[in-house]
């Protein structure tokens, strides 16, 4: 396996996202234990015979898995370093932040295109309208996790997160959507400020 499956790569972007902006040594220990634990896996894959596609499966579910585990470590890791609270988060929008914005604004856009579907009358039952109810509540998440975000960072962070799920809930067979929830959630990771560190 010369070229790294695409679950491979994703972990990687994933692991740069949250290990941002935190104290190098941190950081590279960090990526230290990914590198070890994705060549491990890898390696016992390529011995079992599994495609290279069921092992980017493979790779995606256990990063989505652990997606809470690592945002609860870096949180650790920015506690254990001195900081100063700031008010809020910066104002001044990046490149990385107005990306984030239109990703988010794809998101909520894909779920509305649902609506139809709440006209179909007697076609619709009680399972699909949870399912499409899941997805609105998702997509209301994003939007209101996207305008706390200069007054209250953290807890827009975390909305954010759940509500990036709201196009994968939406069409959920169609796994390109899936990219698309780690993707706006990497970069509300990467994007988010409630601290900055003392000169």
């Amino acid at each position: 396996m010369n070229t790294p499956p695409l679950g491979a790569r994703v972990c990687h972007a994933w692991l740069r996202a949250y290990t941002s902006q935190l104290d190098d040594e941190a950081a590279v220990r960090r990526r230290a234990e990914l590198e070890s634990d994705l060549f491990e896996h890898a390696t016992d894959a390529q011995v079992e015979g599994v495609s290279r596609t069921a092992l980017s499966v493979e790779m995606l579910g256990r990063m989505l898995a652990g997606m809470a585990a690592d945002i609860s470590w870096r949180r650790s890791v920015r506690r254990a370093t001195p900081v100063r609270v700031s008010q809020g988060a910066d104002m001044t929008l990046g490149t990385k932040d107005i990306i984030l914005v239109v990703l988010i604004a794809i998101d909520v856009g894909i779920v509305v295109t649902m609506l139809p579907m709440l006209g179909f009358g007697s076609d619709i039952g009680v399972d699909d309208f949870v399912w499409l109810g899941t997805a609105m509540l998702l997509a209301g998440a994003l939007a209101l996790g996207l305008w706390m975000r200069p007054r209250r960072p953290i807890p827009a962070l975390w909305l954010i997160i759940v509500g990036a799920f709201a196009p994968s809930v939406a069409w959920y067979w169609l796994p390109p959507v899936y990219l698309l929830t780690i993707a706006t959630i990497a970069l509300a990771v990467m994007t988010t400020r409630r601290s900055v560190r003392v000169a």
